[in-house]
């Protein structure tokens, strides 16, 4: 096999030494260059074309958020932020994600390293598989939307999860649902503790429809986004009001989609819409089956514009999905759903 080419790019000596000790006898990686700042970032990146770039956020000449602008604007290859900021600053993350870098972690403390230099070459793995575009493709405005006649309103409940690339892919999908959207619309994306509000922030100044952070006894209403706060676990009880909680991750992560999906499935069997984007690893394919078994529909998004084809792969390979469609279609088949149902 190849060895996947990487880019170090961080301004502390000692996080190079660190990186490079974490990848050593590793056969399957190649670090090709190791930048100390923001300009010498840019110009490695486009001499030695790595196949991924880990990046540090604090940089000298030019920050890591214009280094990966010009990247994903010029060249486009996947990057890992390893930050301090990660954690300090969780909107400067959550920009990065929306810029385009697949994921993020924090630079760990010293007694933390032994436990990330077993985890990093996995996730760095991970990360260089991950598709990757150009960023004008993922700021531009929205096309038109067709005219649907949607009803005033709908019975259906639309649950939405996403993990890596999700960010990106949410935002493409929110913003192109009008105002008057007859359903309610819950979102489960996998993000640590903190990090939800800056992205329902961000959201929310996107899109027509209004979109806000769960919280519990929350009634679902139509034309509102609930999106799942970051460490919580989102379900609904018996009256169909959103309640959150603390029980252990599903799937290592929390939230989780099976946990939502299952709670969904129960209540509202073939009003519910399920749909799964990008992401890694298998959460949402139990979900999914309930769906399916409880008589709803399942949509997974396609590979063709898939970050990582992991989870609704999972979903496709379990036979729970109903329709793979690319993400660009995903907002107007959702409406031409609802415009069919029968009342």
């Amino acid at each position: 096999m190849t060895p996947v080419k990487v880019l170090v790019v961080d301004d502390s000596a000692f996080m190079r030494m660190q990186f490079r000790s974490f990848l050593e006898g590793d056969n399957r990686f190649r670090i090709v260059g190791e930048a100390r700042d923001g300009e010498e970032a840019l110009k490695m990146a486009q001499e030695l074309k790595p196949d991924v770039v880990i990046l540090d956020l604090e940089l000298p000449k030019k920050t890591g958020i214009e280094v990966l602008k010009q990247i994903m604007r010029n060249h486009p290859i996947p990057v890992l932020i390893v930050s301090s900021h990660a954690k300090e600053n969780a909107q400067i993350t959550l920009d990065a994600l929306q810029l385009g870098a697949v994921d993020f972690l924090t630079k760990p403390s010293a007694s933390q390293m032994n436990e990330m230099r077993e985890t990093f070459p996995a996730k760095l793995l991970q990360v260089s598989r991950a598709k990757v575009w150009r960023l004008s493709s993922l700021i531009k405005i929205p096309p038109p939307r067709p005219k649907f006649h949607l009803p005033s309103k709908s019975s259906k409940l639309i649950v939405i999860g996403a993990s890596i690339g999700g960010p990106q892919a949410i935002r493409h999908l929110i913003p192109r649902l009008p105002p008057d959207f007859p359903a309610p619309i819950l979102v489960i994306q996998h993000l640590p503790k903190g990090y939800s509000s800056r992205f329902i922030e961000s959201l929310a100044a996107e899109s027509q429809i209004l979109v806000k952070e769960a919280a519990p006894f929350m009634p679902l209403r139509a034309g509102t986004v609930f999106v799942a706060p970051g460490g919580k676990h989102l379900v609904l009880n018996h009256q169909k009001k959103i309640m959150l909680t603390d029980d252990p991750p599903v799937n290592s992560v929390r939230p989780s989609i099976d946990v939502t999906l299952v709670s969904c499935a129960q209540l509202f069997k073939k009003d519910l819409i399920a749909v799964i984007l990008t992401g890694m690893g298998k959460d949402g394919t139990k979900g999914a089956v309930e769906v399916k078994l409880s008589g709803g529909i399942v949509i997974a998004e396609s590979e063709a514009s898939c970050v990582v084809y992991g989870m609704s792969k999972s979903v496709i390979e379990a036979g729970a999905c109903d329709f793979a469609i690319s993400l660009e279609k995903i907002p107007d088949f959702i409406m031409e759903k609802l415009t069919c149902q029968t009342n």
